[in-house]
């Protein structure tokens, strides 16, 4: 398998991770302090910077950035992005998204609320707008959210230009803010660069590998994205073999490497998450294999909407892998983040 390090990757999806972030930095900011985080000072300073000139932006930020219906990431193709070495030649590319492909999002992002829904079942449901608007009719979001994507599949092309013409205007403020951390970034990069280069990566590769089986992939894609804190993301293309991901600040695959107060922040996180009855039951049961949040609330006889809440925190704890196949979202037990955790208390009580 080909490993790729792409810079330019990172570069251009931190420009919509610094707009969903900063729009949402409340819901943020909480997120992280319910695991044991706290938001860096510099990149925390940033995401206010942001969020000022964003005021001007609210009826597109509150539109495209919704915290919960994220319609912005119908536009992120990271199989596209990776070709690009600029946001201006990304944006180029987004008017190829044809109207098909917006449906597709919107129907297999809300998956997580029917995941009985058969492969058949969702080709039909997107052939035409008005099937997609009667399958969101009946999923358990906000008027606000159901309403948004109605506006959208109402007139597809204008909202992909709407989309790509208040982009093309942040995307300047944007440079201005990632050049003032360009060398913290450039370090970064560098850093994860070199343990791509290194023999060890090889042993990262196999902690990846107990979450999601690589084996079938002729190509892996790693960027790092200053904007996107604490987690990573990954995506998968059968179609084209190919594997992306995309690691944060301070995700947990580097977090061994960076420095003790890192390491005793992860499993502190780690430790708290394990410490809530609820999220350990979700926990052991994902022992058994990746799972849909409808099977989640099952089990654990809770809602969708507060199988999503514990979700987000144990992913930004890195107990969990939310892995998207084809725009449907699984997820998986990071059991290596799991051993971490236990060696680090073995070697720090010296057991």
């Amino acid at each position: 398998m080909a490993v790729h390090y792409n810079e330019k990757l990172g570069e251009i999806l931190g420009l919509f991770d610094s707009l969903f972030y900063a729009w949402n930095l409340n819901n943020h900011n909480e997120d992280s302090e319910v695991i044991g985080y706290k938001i860096e000072d510099k990149l925390f300073k940033d995401f206010i910077v942001i969020s000022e000139y964003l005021k001007n932006n609210q009826q597109d930020m509150d539109f495209f950035f919704n915290y919960e219906s994220k319609l912005y990431k119908a536009f992120i193709k990271l199989d596209m992005m990776s070709q690009c070495n600029s946001i201006e030649e990304y944006l180029e590319k987004i008017q190829s998204i044809t109207e098909y492909d917006i449906r597709k999002y919107l129907v297999e992002n809300y998956l997580n609320f029917e995941p009985s829904m058969k492969r058949e079942k969702i080709k039909q449901v997107t052939n035409d707008s008005m099937s997609v608007l009667h399958f969101i009719k009946y999923i358990n979001i906000s008027d606000k959210s159901k309403w948004q994507i109605f506006c959208m599949l109402d007139d597809i092309n204008e909202t992909i230009s709407r989309f790509i013409s208040f982009i093309k205007r942040y995307s300047l403020f944007y440079y201005d803010v990632y050049i003032s951390n360009k060398r913290l970034i450039d370090e970064r990069n560098k850093f994860i660069k070199d343990i791509v280069n290194k023999e060890d990566f090889n042993s990262l590769i196999a902690k990846i590998e107990n979450n999601i089986d690589l084996k079938d992939y002729n190509s892996l894609y790693i960027s790092f994205s200053y904007f996107n804190t604490y987690k990573f993301y990954i995506e998968q293309n059968k179609d084209t073999n190919t594997c992306y991901i995309i690691l944060g600040s301070r995700n947990s695959l580097s977090t061994q490497y960076i420095d003790p107060k890192a390491e005793f922040d992860a499993n502190r996180s780690v430790l708290k998450n394990l410490s809530d009855e609820t999220r350990f039951k979700i926990v052991t049961f994902l022992l058994s294999g990746e799972k849909y949040a409808q099977e989640i609330a099952e089990m654990a006889n809770i809602s969708n909407s507060t199988v999503n809440y514990h979700m987000n925190h144990l992913t930004l704890s890195g107990l969990i892998f939310t892995q998207k196949i084809e725009n449907k979202v699984y997820y998986a037990l990071n059991k290596d983040r799991l051993q971490r955790c236990v060696e680090y208390l073995m070697r720090i009580f010296q057991i």
